[in-house]
């Protein structure tokens, strides 16, 4: 197994199992994204959320829908309107219930009409039952990870080898979507895909071991592993990484006592003195993100920020009044600043900020177990499963 992280072997895996990607299966899947003009992404828990996170950088080029959108049209709509449509099914283990039932229908509707939607499959099980029906009509691309059938992972050491769950799969699939997106972006092949991906994996590798031996993970462990609600906030692709960090965040603190909200959710409480919060953007300009790590640091709550450059007011904010910043942007936007987003404004074209981001993210939940179980209170992954969604 090729070697990106001294620290990390689950992340070492995740990149193995990317370079196995077949060459042909990533065409086909190129070909026929390329020609839709309307692409659905389909999954469930985190395998969606990864998915969404690269397919929304599309939304220049293409429209971009999720069964979670409002007024989400009908396929036959969808077909008049666009012409072809392409569903992405993003589901490990090939079972998820959500894919399986959306595929069940697509069937129905279609019958025979196989060119007027195509449907795209990405699983580590290609003989389960969501690409047994996907699978005529279109591309089925097997990425390799862990599966729900295999032994939980009894210590928090072996979790540093193995990730957590759906680690594997979850974080490959971000690496493998974001490279089809800047292939269709800039007219490329497979061969660009697999080559972006291995030095995409060598800068990963490099930034999740500077967190390491900067100590910036350990410090963050540190607040995590306190009793408190965690609150995550970013707008855009940046909420979508805060919803697939929380959902893992979520599976330990729970067992802590304490619970992990998204913020803006319809739910989510105020937060408390003590509180902490994770706040992501890319320029570290957005203004919704910063009033709410200014109403933070005026609650005397712990701020963390992940952000593309550290010439920003969110890293300044976090530097001003104790909090710790994650920079995790390439060498060429590190020290520059960047004009602010919006959601209503996107950027022109793709950014790997988001991708660099969830990986710099995924190791938290484990160095959290693997702390808890330095002092003797130990977190089997058979506990974190039970606290799983039932239907994931």
């Amino acid at each position: 197994m090729r070697s990106i992280s001294k620290y990390f072997g689950y992340i070492n895996r995740v990149y193995s199992n990317f370079l196995q990607l077949k060459k042909s299966q990533v065409n086909e899947m190129l070909k026929i994204m390329r020609e839709a003009g309307c692409i659905v992404a389909v999954g469930e828990g985190r395998s969606f959320y990864a998915t969404i996170i690269a397919l929304s950088q599309l939304n220049r080029i293409k429209t971009i829908f999720t069964l979670e959108d409002p007024g989400y049209p009908s396929p036959e709509t969808l077909v008049k309107k666009f012409g072809r449509v392409v569903y992405v099914f993003s589901t490990g283990s090939g079972k998820s219930a959500t894919p399986l039932e959306v595929a069940n229908d697509l069937k129905k509707f279609l019958g025979k009409r196989r060119n007027e939607i195509r449907m795209v499959t990405i699983t580590s099980n290609p003989n389960s039952p969501v690409p047994s029906v996907t699978g005529e009509y279109g591309p089925i691309v097997v990425l390799k990870g862990r599966t729900k059938e295999e032994e939980p992972v009894s210590n928090a050491e072996k979790l540093l080898g193995v990730g957590i769950m759906g680690d594997q799969f979850e974080l490959a699939l971000i690496s493998l979507l974001q490279g089809v997106v800047e292939a269709i972006h800039l007219k490329e092949d497979a061969d660009y895909v697999l080559e972006r991906g291995k030095r995409s994996f060598a800068e990963i590798g490099r930034l999740l071991d500077g967190f390491i031996q900067d100590k910036t993970y350990e410090k963050i462990v540190s607040l995590l592993n306190e009793r408190r609600n965690v609150f995550l906030h970013g707008l855009g692709e940046d909420h979508y990484i805060c919803s697939m960090t929380a959902l893992r965040l979520m599976h330990i603190k729970r067992v802590l006592g304490s619970e992990v909200f998204v913020a803006r959710r319809e739910t989510t409480p105020r937060p408390m003195p003590g509180d902490l919060g994770i706040f992501i953007s890319y320029s570290g300009r957005t203004k919704a993100t910063l009033r709410w790590a200014k109403n933070f640091i005026n609650l005397k709550a712990k701020i963390i920020t992940i952000t593309a450059s550290e010439r920003c007011e969110l890293v300044e904010k976090a530097r001003n009044y104790g909090g710790i910043s994650m920079i995790v942007g390439d060498e060429s936007e590190r020290g520059k600043e960047i004009e602010a987003g919006s959601p209503l404004l996107k950027r022109e074209s793709f950014l790997r900020f988001y991708e660099k981001t969830a990986y710099a993210l995924s190791p938290i939940p484990i160095l959290m177990t693997q702390e808890l179980d330095r002092i003797g209170y130990r977190l089997p992954e058979y506990i974190l499963r039970w606290y799983h969604s039932v239907s994931d």
